[in-house]
């Protein structure tokens, strides 16, 4: 028996671990006597909010008590994102790679491949 599968998504918490994750795609069922049941068909993001740094993303994270402010790691650089979608360069993050981020209401923490960062959300100070 065949059995339908049209493709998989997963995001697994390590960066060690392999994962396939599907983006931008939704299934699509093919008329009656066509070859497969479905197909993933292509979707383009919808709209550009805003360019943030060189690139690539390396990280995206909101604050647990604030969702009105988002952080992204863009290349070497940490971007604070308000609600009009503007950027502000808060520092340098060193290494390359995805980044790991936490934060307590209050701080956030980068782990960078090797070296760690705070961000002071209250102080808007910025320390490895």
């Amino acid at each position: 028996m065949k059995t339908p599968i049209l493709g998989s998504s997963y995001v697994a918490r390590s960066v060690n671990a392999a994962d396939a994750r599907m983006v931008n795609l939704f299934p699509e069922v093919v008329p009656e006597g066509g070859k497969e049941p479905a197909f993933l068909q292509r979707c383009p993001g919808l709209l550009k909010l805003a360019t943030i740094g060189n690139g690539p993303i390396r990280g995206l994270w909101t604050f647990s008590s604030d969702n009105s402010t988002a952080f992204v790691v863009s290349g070497n650089s940490l971007y604070k994102i308000n609600t009009s979608y503007t950027a502000t360069l808060l520092g340098a993050i060193a290494s390359t790679g995805p980044v790991s981020m936490a934060d307590n209401g209050t701080q956030l923490f980068i782990a960078a491949n090797g070296p760690s960062y705070i961000y002071n959300n209250l102080t808007n100070t910025f320390a490895q």
